[in-house]
Parts: structure tokens; sequence; C-alpha cells
């Protein structure tokens, strides 16, 4: 698994969630 790219996109997931709300 990459660690470093789960965290990259995690980090786009939340940025999306919190331009939703």
């Amino acid at each position: 698994k990459d660690t470093a790219e789960l965290g990259a996109l995690n980090e786009a997931l939340q940025d999306l969630l919190d331009g939703i709300q």
C-alpha cells in the first residue's frame, strides 16, 4: 500500500467535503 498516496487522496476528499458544506 502507498500510504503517502492514500493521505493525498484523503486530503482531497476532505477538501471536497468542505466545499460541499
